[in-house]
């Protein structure tokens, strides 16, 4: 697996995004030994941006939109669309 964009912190876990040839990965990061297990597709390439807040998985995209994740499959759940330009995310969490 390849590093694709951010990781993040949700309280028991590191999650990050991991590249295919085509899109962004979820995967889950074993500290112990630096692993990771591929979680699931999140559809969208350039995820740029993850962030845990308040119980939720958030995925920012480049290309402007931003979405929340499943943690348990990697899949987005809910979408918004700006005219911002994301390069990575943070939470005062």
């Amino acid at each position: 697996m390849v590093p694709g964009g951010d990781l993040t912190w949700t309280g028991s876990e590191a999650l990050m995004t991991t590249q295919t040839t085509t899109s962004n990965h979820l995967s889950r990061l074993d500290l112990t030994t630096g692993a990771a297990t591929d979680l699931g597709d999140t559809t969208y390439d350039s995820v740029t941006g993850l962030a845990w807040f308040d119980g939720a998985l958030f995925g920012f995209a480049n290309a402007g939109t931003i979405f929340v994740i499943d943690p348990a499959t990697g899949a987005p759940t809910r979408t918004q669309s700006t005219t911002e330009m994301w390069a990575g995310a943070t939470t005062g969490d």
